[in-house]
């Protein structure tokens, strides 16, 4: 094994390209992976409030 892949660092690959927020919009995958979605914004917010 050469790593782990975490949430944050998924995370970071977003927030670093914002031209995947649209494909991940969509209606459908947004009630699927509602979860993931309010950890995303939990994320983007933590790094707005820490200056990054």
């Amino acid at each position: 094994m050469v790593g782990i892949v975490t949430d944050k660092d998924i995370f970071k690959v977003i927030l670093n390209d914002q031209n995947l927020i649209p494909s991940l919009l969509s209606e459908k995958l947004l009630i699927q992976s509602k979860l993931a979605y309010d950890q995303l914004g939990q994320y983007w917010l933590s790094n707005i409030l820490r200056g990054q």
